[in-house]
């Protein structure tokens, strides 16, 4: 799987479902035990990141609320489209978001160091949190930085709050990232995964 992530000049890259990484033995692995615990879910999006000294970037304290679907469909509540890398792209509501999970797959050992992901414990119950209070809201839940070897996966509710620094090591720090979903995007809209 490393080999499949490859070197990125941007922070991440989107994989298609058409990719062999999608294929590959340890992601069907991986989602098979994400359905023993949850049996709707599905794989939606897949994202590579490389964190090397070429691409070494800090993200502040966020969500992920951008769901990838097939083609720009006006529908209530579905907003900010985007187009990336031919790709649609709109921030999804909170009764969407509230129903998906993402897991990031560590394909190297990731400690602080390396700039791994900081969490917010349990901020997914404050719903859809402004990037103006993002922030502030993670200081109000205790925060964790996982020590994550190769093969690690972390499991979290889409609206978790996140950040990670700039890496202060040398060593690469590749991940997958894989969003999941229990339900279908309503109307003609129709995930891209």
């Amino acid at each position: 799987m490393r080999e499949m992530v490859g070197h990125h000049d941007q922070p991440g890259r989107r994989i298609e479902e058409s990719a062999p990484l999608y294929e590959s033995k340890g992601i069907a692995a991986l989602c098979k035990r994400i359905r023993t615990i949850w049996p709707k879910m599905r794989p939606v999006r897949m994202i590579s990141f490389n964190k090397i000294a070429d691409t070494n970037w800090a993200v502040p304290w966020h969500q992920d609320r951008v769901i990838a679907v097939h083609d720009r469909v006006d529908i209530n509540g579905f907003k900010n489209w985007s187009r990336k890398d031919g790709v649609w792209h709109c921030e999804a509501p909170e009764s969407v978001l509230a129903r998906m999970l993402f897991v990031r797959l560590h394909l190297d050992d990731a400690a602080e160091a390396d700039g791994a992901m900081e969490i917010a414990l349990d901020s997914a119950r404050h719903g859809r949190v402004s990037a103006d209070n993002a922030e502030a809201i993670a200081r109000s839940c205790q925060t964790t930085t996982p020590q994550c070897a190769a093969g690690d996966a972390i499991v979290l509710p889409m609206l978790t709050l996140h950040r990670s620094l700039a890496s202060r090591s040398l060593r690469p720090r590749r991940v997958i990232r894989i969003d999941f979903a229990d339900l279908e995007v309503p109307g003609d809209l129709n995930w891209r995964t």
